[in-house]
């Protein structure tokens, strides 16, 4: 139960900022940057972590899109950074969807065993220019 309530208090927290930033409208890109543990993902284990995350349009209808990869970029300050993925949502409301369904966590709970350290969310409002 305090975990549905830190999910709920979350969701209200982001609704709350992005409404104080007037970033309310439009598509929603969802990042999160990894450094994944060395050598703790096999080759099977990396499938089964690439295909849950690419299940999770089929699981959540309001994930529009979703990409990941590998950083393979020569930049010094990626710093240990090894993994991104990417999540689109129609706007706030569905990407608010995706935080609260059961299909996050459970991706989230496939996932931790191998993070050994990672960003914090990086919520990104698509603003086509003029």
């Amino acid at each position: 139960m305090a975990a549905v309530a830190a999910l709920v208090a979350g969701c209200a927290f982001a609704v709350g900022y992005r409404a104080a930033k007037g970033a309310t409208r439009g598509p929603v890109h969802h990042f999160m940057i990894f450094v994944l543990k060395a050598g703790a993902m096999t080759p099977e284990d990396t499938k089964t972590v690439e295909e849950a995350f690419l299940a999770l349009p089929s699981k959540v209808p309001s994930v529009e899109g979703c990409e990941w990869g590998a950083n393979i970029g020569p930049w010094p300050d990626s710093g240990r950074s090894t993994h991104c993925f990417l999540l689109s949502f129609r706007d706030a409301k569905a990407h608010d969807e995706f935080l609260a369904h059961p299909a996050h966590k459970e991706f989230r709970d496939l996932l931790e065993p191998y993070v050994n350290y990672h960003s914090h969310p990086f919520d990104v409002v698509y603003v086509p220019q003029e």
